[in-house]
């Protein structure tokens, strides 16, 4: 499950948004640390996104000669104003504008808390840091009135913008848990994909073994109190 899915997911049962995420395993757990220092592989990851169709169903990603990595974070001048983009905006927006949408994306991670790889716990704090620097920015943009000043802000933070855009659109969580803060169901992460049935589906015992398997990780409102069942 990639963390940009909390952004959409609620729960079935009573719709509440959002929910809280506990990450348990992650793939690529030997490669996480060399990935997460490395801007042009996180760059040739999110590439994807800034393909043409016709690159994309071409399916040749891997051949750099054929396909150069491309900037992920691009900014240029329109009408007086920058416009900035990456593959969370999709579309080329006013920097306010992107900074907003930037902040924002970062708050859809305060409901995800870690307890596998103790990198990603650092990563998100990086994101979380950047989210404040943002905002700051955003607080002070009248006095900032200056395109140079923008573009200097923007290129300040390109390598975490970059990380952002991969933590959000291609790390991927493999083993997890997901719990409604409302009604305190509980539904499990397996195998990448979030598992998000209906009580009349979901098999007791295969339920029980997964809080069993995960018990060191969770606390009452889970292994106690949650639903549709507990230990």
């Amino acid at each position: 499950m990639k963390p940009w899915l909390m952004e959409l997911l609620a729960c079935p049962i009573d719709k509440h948004y959002p929910l809280h995420v506990i990450i348990f395993e992650i793939e690529n757990s030997s490669e996480i640390t060399d990935i997460l220092k490395d801007q042009r592989r996180m760059s040739k990851d999110l590439s994807f996104f800034l393909m043409n169709m016709e690159d994309r169903l071409d399916g040749d990603f891997d051949d750099e000669e054929k396909h150069e990595i491309p900037a992920i974070v691009n900014s240029y001048m329109d009408g007086g104003v920058l416009q900035v983009q990456d593959t969370l905006s999709i579309k080329p927006l006013p920097i306010n504008e992107y900074l907003d949408l930037i902040t924002g994306s970062i708050r859809e991670l305060e409901p995800l808390e870690n307890k596998s790889h103790a990198v990603i716990t650092t990563t998100m704090n990086q994101l979380s840091d950047l989210g404040t620097k943002i905002q700051e920015y955003l607080n002070d943009m009248g006095d900032k009135g200056e395109t140079k000043q923008h573009e200097g802000f923007i290129d300040s933070i390109k390598d975490d913008l970059v990380l952002l855009n991969w933590f959000k659109q291609v790390f991927e969580i493999q083993t997890g848990i997901m719990q409604c803060p409302e009604c305190n169901r509980w539904y499990p992460i397996r195998k990448t994909i979030p598992q998000m049935l209906p009580d009349s589906l979901r098999k007791r015992d295969e339920e029980i073994a997964f809080l069993e398997t995960w018990s060191d990780y969770l606390d009452d409102s889970y292994l106690n109190e949650g639903l549709p069942y507990h230990l």
